[in-house]
């Protein structure tokens, strides 16, 4: 989701389908071997909600955040998208995740870019695949930032 956004002092790497145990290791990894960038961007992507462990995926999310900021770089939350091809259900747990990662961040004085207002109902944003950003989306997301 932000394959296309640039940081000053960041690098942008992504890795598809990835749950929130996977980003945390794939990003100590990157952290290791890109020690010079200075900005870490973490995507909340929507891999975990379908198992419908609210609280699990809060604690993990926790540990994820507390295990970037150990790295001493500057770390930025990019939030979850609101892909217009699910239901009800998957909206309203990946509302409370926005709303939940939102609240946190702001705890935390962590920046906190907030995709889910900026793509709920456009489905205009979306590729044929009603899960991705097509270029206009992706256009959107960069500005998020």
């Amino acid at each position: 989701m932000v394959r296309h956004v640039k940081v000053h002092g960041g690098r942008t790497f992504c890795r598809l389908g990835a749950r929130i145990k996977e980003v945390e290791s794939s990003a100590l990894e990157m952290c290791a071997q890109h020690s010079s960038a200075s900005t870490l961007v973490l995507d909340a992507g929507i891999g975990d909600i379908k198992d419908q462990q609210s609280e699990t995926l809060k604690r993990d999310f926790t540990s994820m955040v507390n295990h970037m900021l150990d790295t001493g770089k500057r770390l930025v939350i990019s939030g979850p998208l609101h892909p217009p091809r699910y239901g009800d259900v998957t909206t309203s747990r990946l509302r409370q995740l926005h709303l939940w990662l939102k609240g946190f961040c702001l705890g935390r004085s962590i920046p906190y870019v907030d995709n889910f207002i900026a793509f709920l109902n456009r489905p205009h944003l979306f590729k044929s695949d009603g899960l991705h950003p097509n270029q206009e989306g992706s256009r959107l997301n960069k500005q998020n930032f």
